[in-house]
């Protein structure tokens, strides 16, 4: 395992080591077998042992108990270490960077693009859920955050070892997609007159709005009937706000909305013909199959393009429509009928979830506070028809047939959802399961001025911010690069926005809403999609113009020559990033990742603006050109976990 150490991740294999150095002085001086923790140090070396704790245990005053290791690690062979130094309690190491140099060109020039790998002690199949859209309307901004963690979750985790299978789970069943299917029905299933998903939305929109225009207006006329004068003003008002929406919506395509309108005004009850849609499709029944599948597969033609666009690619769709034929839900609810946990409730039925978090010792497991009192879920409504949890709870058990742990890459407002799913997988037994089931939540992406409803038609589409992002970059462009023709300004433009709006949902904590601003997703100055770009240009152009290129990797050079801070920095930096890869992916945080290459961006920005590599002397440059292609390569793997592509000229 050490061997392994040094090779996949040269930093850890030097802590590992003093580690190791440290815990055999202390055995030897004082007999003791402890494990001891090697810390960074920024302001008196590079790692330090902190005594305190050790000392105190024993009655050693921290400052001899320092000074004692210090002398036993100077009798040990240390050659990655440059000095050691005992000050109060704390024993400091300087690390000898021309060794630690070697150890990290080597893992580089043997691993090539795969540097960052780094396994795990052991290793897991692992699903990862992410996407997973309704298909009724085009990807929006929120989905492009769920989008970019899954993918990069997923690239992390492959990283470690990990067997990982990435999922997007067709949510087909459900009233949202029989008024989609409804409506598309009515229009004669055309071939879509714009990008499919966006038509499939705009007839959903026009849809619903539709259908609630005549419910409102058949319940007005009930009202003024019965003379109920409240219900009847704020229902006016309410027709008032729909009666805007279906004016807006019918400018965008007038043909298509008249149609619509003209044949759903014609139905006697459409809102009892969209339920029957909904329940028929449940139950598989041929008269409704066909419409409903190609509703969903028009609509996911168009989120496939998109997918392609920015780059990410699922191993399986998993239709929610085959889960509840394969006739597992009814088995999932057929065994929690026997459990003292169901009832009925107003003609549905609901599972106590609160009576059987507290039987089950479940509130401590699931971090659920003692005092909340979890909401009953609502298993089977009154019509029969089941809903999407219920649903969930036999898709999480096919899922875990295939894995030992799953990621569901999921908002958190349904982190209820995910509660009851949890609950009702315990109570059917699957405890290990539950232990292995994570809800990665994250929070919303605001947009100023803007509230999505896509039932309203109102949605920012990933595709609207692609455009945006390349429009904004190409006039960055435009500035940098003239002597470009327009098709490769158009194409580096494309990398350059799509590059921006990942990083820029990437590089925020899950935990931590991120409001949304151009000027940040754009700067070509710090903190940025962009700004990695610039630097990874900066480096290629740099071993462009050498004669080796990246065939330096495998040169040796003089590491001796790194005498400068920017140069030590710059390749203990480049020691760490397997480590980095290991945290992100165990902690399941993409963000750990932008921030240690925003720092490697700076570093390399800040040692290309004050030392010459190509005109430096012959073995100096020889010794720079090699941090510089080791500099571009992990910048590029970087990248690639990121989902962004590298690009050679800005």
């Amino acid at each position: 395992m050490r061997y392994a150490r040094m090779i996949y991740s040269p930093l850890e294999s030097v802590v590992y080591r003093l580690k190791e150095a440290v815990e055999r002085v202390i055995r030897e001086r004082y007999g003791l077998e402890e494990s001891v923790r090697i810390e960074e140090e920024k302001k008196y070396g590079d790692f330090s042992f902190k005594c305190f704790s050790l000392a105190k245990a024993i009655g050693e005053r921290p400052d001899k108990m320092a000074e004692a290791v210090k002398l036993g690690l100077e009798r040990e062979h240390l050659p990655f270490v440059e000095s050691i130094d005992a000050v109060g309690g704390y024993v400091n190491f300087k690390l000898n960077i021309p060794e630690l140099a070697k150890m990290t060109f080597e893992a580089i020039s043997k691993l090539r693009d795969k540097y960052g790998f780094n396994p795990a002690p052991s290793v897991e199949r692992i699903i990862v859920e992410h996407t997973s859209a309704n298909p009724i309307h085009p990807l929006h901004v929120g989905h492009l955050r769920n989008c970019c963690l899954g993918d990069s979750l997923a690239r992390l985790l492959e990283l470690r070892g990990h067997d990982v299978s990435r999922h997007f789970y067709v949510d087909d069943v459900g009233l949202q997609v029989a008024y989609a299917a409804y409506g598309y029905s009515k229009l004669g299933m055309p071939e879509p007159s714009m990008k499919p998903d966006h038509f499939i939305g705009y007839v959903y929109a026009c849809t619903y709005n539709i259908v609630e225009t005549i419910s409102i207006r058949r319940r007005l006329e009930e009202l003024k009937r019965e003379q109920e004068f409240e219900e009847y003003k704020s229902l006016v008002s309410r027709l008032d706000e729909v009666l805007g929406v279906l004016s807006r919506l019918k400018k965008k395509s007038p043909e298509t909305f008249d149609k619509l309108l003209d044949r759903i005004s014609s139905e006697v009850d459409p809102e009892k013909e969209i339920a029957k849609i909904n329940r028929l499709y449940e139950k598989k029944d041929p008269s409704v199959v066909d419409i409903v599948r190609k509703t969903v597969l028009t609509c996911l033609k168009g989120i496939k393009e998109t997918l392609e666009r920015l780059g990410v690619f699922f191993d399986s769709w998993d239709w929610e429509s085959e889960v509840v034929w394969s006739s597992l839900v009814q088995e999932v609810i057929g065994r929690l009928r026997t459990t003292e946990f169901v009832a009925y409730k107003q003609g549905a039925l609901i599972l106590k979830a609160e009576e059987a978090a507290r039987a089950l010792n479940l509130k401590e497991l699931l971090s659920i506070p003692i005092k909340y009192e979890i909401p009953d879920m609502v298993l089977i409504r009154s019509d029969g028809s089941t809903l999407y949890t219920t649903r969930d709870i036999a898709y999480t058990i096919l899922k875990f047939k295939n894995a030992e742990k799953v990621v569901n890459v999921i908002g958190v407002e349904q982190k209820l959802a995910q509660i009851h799913l949890k609950i009702a997988l315990s109570i059917l037994g699957f405890m290990k399961e539950v232990k292995n089931l994570v809800h990665y939540a994250y929070e919303q992406v605001k947009l100023s001025r803007v509230r999505m409803s896509s039932r309203r038609g109102v949605i920012v589409t990933i595709d609207d911010l692609i455009e945006e992002a390349k429009s904004r970059a190409l006039l960055e462009i435009e500035q940098r690069a003239r002597v470009l023709s327009y098709d490769e300004k158009l194409s580096i433009a494309e990398a350059i926005g799509i590059g921006a709006l990942k990083y820029s949902m990437l590089s925020v904590s899950p935990t931590k809403p991120i409001v949304f601003d151009w000027k940040r997703v754009l700067d070509f100055t710090q903190n940025s999609g962009p700004f990695l770009q610039y630097a990874y240009v900066r480096a290629y152009n740099i071993l462009a113009k050498s004669s080796e290129g990246e065939s330096i990797l495998g040169c040796k050079v003089d590491t001796r020559l790194f005498a400068s801070k920017e140069e030590r920095d710059l390749l203990k930096h480049l020691s760490k990033f397997p480590a980095v890869v290991a945290k992100a992916a165990d902690d399941l945080r993409p963000d750990y990742i932008t921030e240690y290459v925003n720092d490697l961006a700076k570093m390399f920005n800040l040692f290309y603006d004050n030392y010459p590599v190509l005109s430096a002397e012959e073995t100096l440059r020889k010794a720079r050109l090699k941090l510089v292609a080791s500099t571009a390569l992990v910048l590029r793997n970087v990248l690639t976990i990121l989902g962004i592509k590298p690009i050679t000229r800005m």
